[in-house]
């Protein structure tokens, strides 16, 4: 009997023990991706003073003045006109530098994330020093969105508050085939948390540390 008793211990800890691991690695895939009816999000830190893939040498000034980038023409004219003043307001207020891009494509990139790490490096967004850049990228034909930050814009705009801005006011209005108001409304939550005086303050000062 105790011999019956030790192993029917054993199996209780073998089963408890396996459901565990079982329970740490669905929470670990959880936080590394979020699937939404064919939406799929990620977000990192994407700082934009690394070498520059194509040139070898370091970005730290953006090359163009566009800001969208509307490769998948989804957008309207003026709703890029829209697009545009809001960035170029917001970075006159904040010194934050914002991109809208749309692709069918990634470029030969395996994934979003891939292609929005060089585009932001290779195109030099956000400020010496401040890696204050921020990117939106959508794809109606992969169904997929991504927030990309820069080391100091993620300080305030965390990944966390990222995901909610995507899973609660733009997936939403991607499902219905309103791409243009799920992009603007995820935007518009982005400024106004940015321009807070708070996180405005806090984005200067952490910068100032590199």
């Amino acid at each position: 009997m105790p011999g019956c008793y030790q192993n029917i211990n054993t199996l209780m800890f073998k089963v408890t023990f396996g459901i565990l691991v079982l329970t740490i690695l669905i929470y670990a895939c959880y936080l590394e991706c979020y699937t939404f009816d064919g939406f799929y999000q990620r977000n990192e830190s994407t700082t934009v003073e690394t070498e520059n893939i194509s040139s070898g040498k370091k970005v730290h000034k953006r090359k163009m003045e566009k800001l969208i980038f509307d490769m998948e023409e989804i957008l309207s004219a003026p709703e890029i006109k829209h697009f545009d003043s809001l960035f170029r307001a917001h970075e006159k207020l904040t010194g934050n530098e914002i991109v809208l891009v749309t692709t069918s494509d990634y470029g030969g990139y395996p994934t979003m994330k891939a292609y929005a790490r060089d585009f932001l490096n290779s195109n030099g967004i956000g400020k010496k020093g401040r890696n204050n850049g921020l990117g939106i990228f959508f794809s109606r034909t992969k169904r997929e969105t991504r927030i990309s930050t820069g080391t100091g814009t993620q300080k305030v705009l965390s990944d966390f508050f990222a995901k909610q801005i995507i899973d609660s006011l733009m997936i939403p209005a991607f499902k219905v085939g309103r791409n243009y108001e799920g992009i603007l409304a995820g935007v518009n939550e982005i400024i106004s948390f940015l321009e807070r005086p708070e996180n405005k303050i806090l984005a200067i000062e952490d910068n100032r540390k590199f």
